[in-house]
């Protein structure tokens, strides 16, 4: 009945002229539950497919005799490809009229989990190639700090002038895209009673 409630008060704030920001209800306990089982889920699988590649791999490696570091660096490339595909065929679908807000959302999460999954199978190349910098040098962990320093000097600055404001400039699209449909599906549900009664008088 609350749900119910919360519903018509935002059809009655759209109807009235009410801006989208007003539309949008915080998820409640149990929703947020979900969502929360949902992501644990999806970065999961993304750690189960990054070990699955590495098991792949890593019979190959054996096989042709491969250096740790060429290893990951192949697994980071074939993560990359296979994810490059998965997030666009998820993008097309979460872009389609046809799917709701629920499933669009599902899509989201699969394709942030696969992002993470790109990032950590470059991470463990990047680790092995600064664990063979320092291979056989006396202080392993001091160069190894230094690496550090020198790799956020040269990527932050990068990262905080074009990509940060891409993906802020995304994200709110992504949430205005979100509102909305939101606000069609809701308005979907609450033409259902109305056309029910009608039918039924």
């Amino acid at each position: 009945a609350k749900k119910k409630r919360q519903r018509k008060e935002s059809q009655e704030r759209v109807a009235s002229g009410g801006s989208e920001k007003e539309l949008y209800q915080p998820p409640g306990g149990l929703e947020r539950t979900v969502q929360v089982c949902q992501i644990t889920c999806s970065f999961s699988f993304a750690w189960c497919s990054l070990l699955a590649c590495h098991w792949y791999v890593h019979i190959y490696a054996e096989i042709y005799e491969w250096t740790d570091i060429w290893a990951k660096v192949v697994m980071a490339m074939i993560v990359s490809a296979g994810s490059f595909v998965v997030i666009s065929v998820f993008d097309k679908v979460a872009d389609s009229e046809d799917t709701s807000a629920k499933v669009d959302r599902a899509l989201h999460t699969l394709i942030y989990a696969l992002g993470v999954l790109i990032g950590f199978s470059w991470e463990h190349a990047f680790d092995s190639g600064v664990e063979d910098i320092v291979q056989g040098k006396d202080h392993p962990a001091l160069w190894k700090a230094l690496g550090c320093v020198a790799l956020v000097i040269v990527v932050f600055p990068a990262y905080r002038w074009y990509i940060v404001p891409i993906m802020l400039e995304l994200q709110e699209k992504h949430h205005h895209t979100q509102r909305e449909a939101e606000s069609k599906e809701m308005a979907r549900e609450q033409s259902f009673p109305s056309n029910n009664a009608a039918a039924n008088n």
